[in-house]
């Protein structure tokens, strides 16, 4: 029995350890807020993280859309184009990274 718990703590601990491995290290999004009802509805983010440049990044709020990404020559860094409308509520949002 004993030997058994042990068994299922250590698989436990090494699924753990390989799933946190696979999510990238971001240091800083610039900038951190915005706020809706601006004239020009671009929106550009700065993502700067362990190779996020390899990443895919998507989203889910309405009346956000993400435009473009553009990698630049340092793997470390990402800009992230989106378009806010006009009509989009103010709120919180995540980008996700695959």
């Amino acid at each position: 029995m004993r030997r058994n718990v042990f068994f299922l703590i250590l698989i436990f601990s090494l699924q753990s350890q390989f799933l946190f491995a696979q999510l990238p290290a971001i240091e800083r999004i610039e900038p951190l807020n915005w706020w809706v009802g601006f004239k020009d509805t671009s929106l550009q983010l700065l993502i700067h993280g362990d190779k996020v440049a390899d990443k895919k990044v998507s989203l889910n709020y309405a009346g956000v859309k993400l435009i473009s990404t553009q990698k630049v020559d340092n793997p470390n860094y990402l800009f992230v184009n989106l378009q806010i409308s006009a009509a989009t509520k103010p709120g919180k949002f995540n980008l996700v990274l695959t």
